[in-house]
């Protein structure tokens, strides 16, 4: 697990400055898609590829995701929990 911190600021835009943890099959994938965005001749940071990630997932006019797509990310999120190994529970 790799603990990242990113902080990026672009003009008059702020920026918030999460740290988030990422397990090993998350850490590959992260690195996968640096990869392959730079094959293309194109370099990219975690903070972006963390940011198209967020931008990939479709949000309606009134800034929130459909109820499909909520049951889609909660279905990922279970199989990152079994993954993770967690034990915790998340509430409803």
């Amino acid at each position: 697990m790799s603990n990242l911190t990113q902080d990026e600021s672009a003009g008059d835009n702020q920026s918030k400055k999460i740290t988030i943890s990422l397990f090993h099959d998350d850490d590959e994938r992260l690195t996968s898609i640096q990869a392959s965005i730079s094959r293309l001749g194109r370099r990219v940071s975690v903070s972006q590829i963390i940011r198209l990630s967020l931008r990939s997932l479709p949000v309606t006019d009134t800034g929130t995701i459909s109820d499909e797509t909520a049951k889609s990310l909660i279905s990922i999120l279970d199989s990152m929990k079994d993954e993770d190994g967690r034990v915790k529970r998340y509430k409803k």
